[in-house]
């Protein structure tokens, strides 16, 4: 089995793992994953939510970081970053947005403190235009905050639309930029 192929199995299999379990313990060396993903959302916290101007359009993005533990006893460095990218319903698009890397400390019994982030909308979209968010988790070797000893990727499936006057599930797992866009079909 090729590598892309290994991979793209295994970050389907962690998307899995982590949508059904509270605290995922995570193993595969050769720069993939290690250690723990403890849960991304639960009642009341939604991993993502898309706030609204009066014009229903998608002024920001507020993402919930993960809680992720090391994968060594002593405390070593982890970290993550998000991705934004856009496209039209069913179809992933080009990326939008990479934010820089974020690094708390962490071992197995000690989760990283990491705080939620904002992405501000600066660009004028079609009504139908979708964004889709992703996150990069890397756990570092000890004694390092630059050499990477494994990764791992999950796709954020958890959106709340926060609009002028409601809020609601958001649509296809993403945030439309016209809060008033209703899927048809």
């Amino acid at each position: 089995m090729s590598k892309r192929l290994t991979s793209a199995l295994l970050g389907t299999a962690l998307a899995v793992i982590v949508g059904a379990s509270p605290a995922a313990a995570l193993s595969w060396n050769n720069n993939a994953f290690s250690g723990t993903i403890g849960a991304f959302h639960g009642p009341g916290m939604p991993e993502v939510v898309c706030h609204y101007n009066s014009s229903a359009r998608l002024k920001s993005i507020t993402i919930k970081p993960p809680v992720m533990n090391g994968s060594h006893d002593e405390l070593t460095t982890v970290g993550w970053r998000y991705q934004i990218r856009k496209g039209e319903p069913f179809h992933r698009g080009a990326l939008v947005y990479g934010s820089r890397t974020w690094k708390d400390d962490a071992s197995k019994t000690v989760g990283s403190a990491f705080t939620k982030k904002n992405y501000y909308i600066t660009q004028d979209m079609p009504g139908t235009t979708l964004y889709y968010l992703r996150i990069v988790m890397f756990w570092y070797a000890p004694d390092s905050s630059t050499t990477v000893e494994g990764r791992g990727v999950v796709l954020y499936d958890y959106y709340r639309l926060k609009g002028p006057t409601q809020s609601r599930d958001g649509l296809n797992g993403a945030c439309p930029f016209d809060y008033s866009y209703t899927e048809t079909g």
